[in-house]
């Protein structure tokens, strides 16, 4: 019993990686016990940086949930009381294109990889332009957007309430 415990301790040294000195008593002769020098890897590794945090863009889901997005507010604003005067007589080739237009515009102001090109976005009344928040909130809401993002989305677009109605004279 007392040799197991000695090897026991013995082997618990070594594996800790601490030297051993000397001569270790086994079974009345005396053995040399190799010094074992410690198990380190190298210096620690340094840490990378942080991964960037996702973008809004990324977070509400990238371009195939935006374009959810997209759809349900026109959608949305075609069958409002106080925008369908407006937008219920956007079809084809011209909804296609607002479709395009706001879908570049969301996505560049929640920094995504697009890049809007198209015409000024100023589409709105100022009579309008509440309606067509809470459907736009709405349309987040429907595609399943998080509520902190969807805050998020109404913080960015708030400040675009001049560029999307028509310039005051």
């Amino acid at each position: 019993m007392r040799n197991l415990l000695r090897t026991l301790s013995v082997l618990t040294l070594v594996l800790s990686g601490t030297a051993l000195l000397g001569p270790v008593a086994c079974g009345g002769k005396t053995a040399k016990v190799p010094v074992m020098e410690s198990l380190d890897a190298g210096p620690e590794p340094v840490d990378a940086e942080p991964p960037a945090p996702k973008t809004l863009y990324e977070r509400v889901g990238g371009a195939e949930k935006l374009s959810a997005v997209v759809d349900g507010t026109l959608k949305g604003a075609a069958a409002h009381p106080k925008l369908k005067k407006s937008f219920a007589k956007i079809t084809g080739p011209k909804l296609e294109t607002l479709k395009k237009d706001l879908n570049d515009f969301l996505c560049e102001q929640m920094k995504g990889t697009c890049k809007y090109e198209g015409k000024d976005m100023r589409i709105l009344t100022e009579a309008q332009w509440e309606p067509f928040v809470e459907v736009f909130v709405k349309a987040l809401s429907d595609a399943g957007v998080g509520e902190a993002e969807r805050d998020e989305a109404l913080t960015l677009l708030t400040p675009l309430h001049d560029e999307m109605l028509p310039k005051k004279k």
